[in-house]
């Protein structure tokens, strides 16, 4: 069923992008059809939202506003947050021309998720879903540890609170062979994954559901629109950044930000999303990052689109309303915060215990 579920996500987005509405409304009507009958449908909700959508795309309001009550209801009877859903519906409505509806839906938002400072906790975040593709490895070391280098892994006990953890609010999938020493919260597909690693799994905490929003960019970053570095495409135009604070609007980027780190000292990258950008990703970043302190390299974002990592990366990825995906036979030093976390497979997660020391400040 996941890799049903997931080809026909696939097939719905490229029905999408390619214009033919009829047939994602159909595919999504059919969906949710099947989800009425069945007693444990974890991704239920998704389909809904997704035709919902579709209906109010098309005018047709009642039902559109229908499906997105049920999963509002759904979701608060369960103890899980609405906000992300209810800032996603208030984006489209603006899309639409309904500006008015959108701020009215923007202004019934109840959590205040501002915050000064933030820790990061788990290896990988996911308040929504976390999907973990095949041949997947989780594993934790300390940078500050000079003994060991990020080639050499502790693996730690499935006790160990300071070991590599994963945690989320809604599913976690494994869809293959999956090795981990460390702490798993959250619901976990298949429920048999517990008896083939060493992992202790517990329910997620309620915090996941109350995430703060990612810290922004203070007035003295550089907006790399306004700075003349050259951003360019598939290897070409590289920019070598310097330690700073830089803003990127992904309309200036056409979608790749390459990065080659020469410096020593922190970058933070602050990610903005721009209306006349119908982009599906807000960053691909292509390029091996040269440091090995995951704490040197950091990205904000605050919007809900992807983001989307390829290659080898040390960094700390901080982004409670989008999606994260990992590209076949990546790598991640560091930790990620999402929405959902997408592993394409053959990856490798590795957690920075020294985070857990880190407090990351406006």
């Amino acid at each position: 069923m996941l890799v049903v579920d997931k080809t026909l996500c696939d097939l719905f987005e490229g029905y999408i992008r390619s214009g033919n509405m009829e047939q994602a409304e159909s595919l999504a009507e059919k969906r949710v059809c099947a989800s009425n009958k069945c007693t444990d449908d974890r991704t239920a909700n998704d389909w809904r939202l997704r035709l919902s959508d579709l209906y109010l795309a098309a005018g047709r309001t009642e039902e559109s506003e229908a499906l997105f009550q049920r999963v509002v209801q759904t979701r608060a009877l369960q103890g899980l947050s609405n906000d992300l859903q209810i800032q996603k519906r208030a984006k489209l409505l603006a899309r639409l021309g309904q500006k008015q509806l959108a701020a009215e839906l923007e202004h019934s938002l109840s959590t205040d998720r501002s915050s000064d400072s933030i820790r990061i906790e788990y290896t990988l975040c996911g308040v929504e879903e976390i999907r973990l593709g095949h041949n997947t490895t989780i594993t934790a070391y300390n940078t500050q540890d000079k003994g060991r280098s990020p080639v050499t892994v502790t693996f730690l006990g499935p006790h160990d609170v300071d070991g590599s953890c994963i945690a989320s609010a809604g599913t976690i999938t494994c869809e293959g062979n999956f090795t981990m020493h460390g702490s798993i919260f959250g619901h976990v597909m298949p429920p048999d994954i517990g008896g083939r690693i060493q992992s202790r799994i517990s329910p997620a905490p309620d915090k996941l559901n109350k995430l703060p929003n990612a810290l922004t960019a203070p007035a003295t970053a550089i907006d790399l629109s306004q700075s003349g570095l050259t951003l360019g495409e598939h290897g070409f135009g590289r920019t070598s950044m310097s330690a700073g604070d830089y803003v990127v609007a992904n309309r200036n980027i056409n979608s790749r930000l390459v990065h080659r780190h020469n410096s020593n000292g922190r970058i933070r990258i602050f990610l903005v999303d721009d209306d006349r950008d119908d982009n599906e990703y807000a960053l691909i970043w292509s390029e091996h990052s040269m440091t090995g302190l995951p704490a040197d390299l950091q990205f904000w974002y605050n919007g809900v689109r992807k983001l989307r990592f390829e290659h080898k990366t040390y960094g700390v990825v901080y982004a409670p309303h989008a999606t994260v995906e990992i590209k076949f036979n990546g790598h991640f030093t560091g930790a990620i915060v999402a929405n959902r976390i997408i592993g394409e497979g053959n990856n490798h997660f590795v957690f920075d215990q020294h985070l857990l020391e880190v407090v990351f400040a406006q």
